[in-house]
């Protein structure tokens, strides 16, 4: 699969997971947090694939606007994070939990439309080959740090 395959499949996947947590009710505070919980930890492995390969990558196209719309998406990233964290420490206490969460979705959505139109714009440059070669680098290191993210559940510790 190419990279930007890979990375679309993400963003929806991501999309549908913040359309189940709205659908929960607040009443379902257990099911609403644990949701939570997965979008943050889906959205660390995908920011973290996305630092280490894809965006060097990007950036190797030598463009002066690749350069700035990478520059741009890990600013993103740096605000997402800082959403999740905050988002998580309330411990689904409602209504600011729900308001975070409602904030970091939007965040999460603007940044995907951008990477979508305009990274991926670029990253077309390196050819289908790269892509795919791209595309299976960011698969086993997100496997990767899925199965790291699995060691530390069992262990009965996170990461945030």
């Amino acid at each position: 699969m190419k990279a930007i395959d890979l990375l679309k499949k993400d963003h929806d996947t991501v999309k549908k997971m913040f359309a189940a947590f709205e659908k929960m009710g607040s009443h379902a505070q257990k099911d609403r947090l644990a949701q939570a919980e997965e979008i943050c930890e889906e959205l660390r492995i995908h920011a973290a694939i996305e630092e280490e390969i894809f965006y060097p990558a990007v950036k190797s196209v030598r463009d002066k606007e690749a350069k700035f719309d990478v520059e741009e998406a890990l600013e993103e990233h740096k605000q997402m994070k800082s959403a999740m964290e905050d988002a998580l420490k309330d411990e689904g206490q409602e209504p600011a939990f729900a308001a975070k969460m409602k904030v970091l979705k939007e965040n999460v959505e603007h940044h995907a439309g951008e990477e979508e139109k305009e990274i991926f714009k670029v990253a077309r440059k390196l050819g289908d080959d790269r892509l795919e070669e791209l595309g299976q680098q960011l698969q086993e290191r997100k496997e990767a740090l899925q199965a790291e993210d699995t060691g530390n559940h069992r262990q009965g510790t996170t990461k945030a």
